[in-house]
């Protein structure tokens, strides 16, 4: 599995940047959390590593 987080400054609130990040990531078949800490967003996503069956490893 393979896992990174993330950390966005800057003005990112009340400009649906969580729902597009949601959508982006689902999109890549991520798994993960983005959240609203302190002023700025931060958060963590996972893939698991996939055979070459196309399965999780």
């Amino acid at each position: 599995m393979t896992v990174r987080r993330f950390h966005v400054e800057g003005i990112v609130q009340g400009v649906g940047f969580r729902p597009f990040v949601y959508r982006t990531a689902s999109a890549l078949g991520l798994d993960g959390w983005v959240a609203n800490v302190n002023g700025h967003v931060e958060g963590e996503t996972a893939r698991h590593q996939e055979t070459a069956a196309g399965r999780p490893a």
